[in-house]
């Protein structure tokens, strides 16, 4: 991603609270009503949905930037 870009980014969202989660925490479940946005600084984040037999299949993956 280019450097001014970026810079933009942290720029913007350093004005705002920042969070910690641990390996294996939900952030948004089905049901949430969204009224913010994330922006990964380090680490993964993967979206998933449950089959009605409860297997867990993998949508995405998202990683910083």
């Amino acid at each position: 991603m280019n450097a001014d870009v970026v810079s933009k980014l942290n720029s913007f969202f350093c004005n705002y609270k920042s969070e910690e989660h641990k390996k294996g925490d939900t952030l948004i479940r089905p049901d949430d009503e969204i009224s913010y946005i994330y922006f990964l600084k380090s680490g993964f984040v993967g979206q998933y949905f449950f089959t009605e037999n409860g297997n867990k299949i993998g949508v995405h993956i998202f990683k910083p930037m």
